[in-house]
């Protein structure tokens, strides 16, 4: 019998839950990150402006559940709130103890890349200042044995608008990191600060200038990170990268159809819908069959770790490609109306066709309802998507309570997150829906209803 909850709206009923069995592998054809969010201390002062207080155990479990679903994990991104409360003593923490988790499963440089930025020096006003402040957190990457991504600079971006400063600065780090990079372009929607990035304010010219920039250093870069959310733009710019860089898509309004167009990628939204982005991608590999996997010019290849089941994680029924090539096990059973709103009673997600040539519907079936949870977490203030994200881990029982640091649960309205209730409902994302209905309903109480 399926749970039903009054909410904002009307009474809702929710669907069967879905059952995401842990894939083989990970995704054969892509190269997939999950930026990764950090659980705060439920009893440390989160207060904004306090320095962040971090439930480390919770934060290394949490990556230990991405990384059980074959995916990599990208760690001190803005998921993980930087420039949002998470301060550098804690942003290096957070460095070693998650590299040091991804090193009991193989080499780190596979299984996590970091970000490496400028925010702990907030008064850099020179090129000088800023390449020494990005030095030292790159060495803070490249110590822990993670892969380092270039994040974007608020001090870069705050004293130039002149590509060929861009291109100074990054072209100087590139020329230093000890294996390739990943450049991270971020767009304003995402941080106000950092309008005009690469030079210019005119997309088009900001992309000249970056792409100079790849052109110019493409052995020392693995990818390119681009959280734009302009789906045209990034065909354009994929195809215009140097051979042997991937373009890891960040725009979580479109990442189906540029995933399934070739982009790989880094995305906040695949912290929330990790079991189902598992199963999509086996599905889009099953559609593409074997292919090399692209890797950065003047590098050779490695044993990847993530070619293999990763110990500690149990393999159920479905789980073996050789028998079900998606890993999904539907409790069939379509939700009832109940005098309200209810989660459609298409189960799509979970009817996973054997046939070949339904691959790629199959692919496109697991996502379509993330999208609209996904456009939902991520609408203006775009900034505030991690508060939906952290929201959607308290309900799904991956930490104790719905706090973050900074206070930045309170960036959301109750409205909001009741729609990223129901929504994560209809895309099968509450893995225990009596846990999640009663913390949806604490919640509600706390709120008055």
């Amino acid at each position: 019998m399926t749970a039903s909850i009054d909410l904002p709206g009307g009474t809702y009923r929710l669907r069967e839950p879905v059952t995401w069995p842990h894939p083989p592998g990970p995704p054969a054809n892509r190269v997939v990150y999950a930026a990764a969010h950090v659980v705060a201390d439920p009893m440390g002062d989160n207060t904004p402006g306090a320095p962040a207080a971090v439930d480390w155990e919770a934060t290394l479990r949490f990556r230990r559940h991405l990384w059980s679903y074959g995916l990599r994990v990208a760690d001190a991104m803005d998921t993980a709130q930087r420039n949002n409360g998470l301060d550098w003593a804690a942003t290096r923490e957070l460095i070693r103890l998650s590299a040091a988790a991804a090193r009991e499963l193989g080499d780190p440089a596979d299984l996590i890349a970091c970000g490496a930025g400028t925010d702990h020096v907030p008064g850099a006003r020179t090129p000088q200042a800023i390449e020494a402040a990005y030095q030292e957190q790159i060495a803070a990457v490249q110590e822990s044995g993670a892969t380092v991504i270039l994040m974007a600079s608020r001090q870069l971006a705050a004293i130039t608008h002149a590509p060929e400063d861009y291109q100074a600065v990054y072209g100087k780090l590139l020329a230093e990191v000890e294996r390739p990079a990943i450049l991270h372009w971020l767009g304003e929607m995402f941080d106000p600060n950092l309008a005009g990035y690469w030079g210019s304010r005119n997309v088009e010219a900001a992309t000249a200038s970056f792409l100079e920039l790849i052109h110019a250093n493409a052995p020392k870069i693995d990818g390119v990170k681009v959280s734009l959310l302009d789906e045209s733009h990034e065909v354009r710019l994929r195809a215009a990268l140097p051979e042997g860089v991937r373009l890891y898509t960040g725009d979580d309004f479109n990442y189906p159809s540029l995933i399934k167009s070739g982009s790989h990628a880094l995305l906040g939204i695949f912290d929330a819908i990790a079991p189902a982005a598992a199963a999509a991608f086996q599905a889009l590999d099953a559609a593409e069959g074997p292919h090399p996997r692209r890797r950065p010019t003047g590098t050779a290849p490695q044993p990847d770790v993530l070619d293999r089941p990763h110990p500690g994680v149990v393999l159920g029924p479905g789980d073996d490609p050789a028998h079900d090539e998606l890993g999904v096990e539907p409790r069939p059973g379509p939700p009832e109306e109940a005098g309200g709103t209810s989660a459609p009673a298409d189960p799509d997600i979970s009817e996973i066709s054997a046939s070949t040539a339904d691959r790629l519907a199959d692919y496109d079936r697991i996502l379509a309802p993330t999208v609209a949870l996904s456009r939902k977490i991520f609408e203006a203030p775009t900034f505030h998507y991690k508060t939906g994200i952290v929201f959607l881990a308290w309900l799904n029982g991956h930490q104790d309570a719905f706090t973050m640091v900074n206070g930045a649960q309170s960036a959301r309205s109750l409205s909001h997150l009741a729609e990223v209730f129901r929504l994560a409902d209809q895309a099968g994302l509450l893995a225990d829906p009596e846990l999640a209905v009663s913390r949806m309903r604490a919640f509600l109480a706390v709120h008055g209803r």
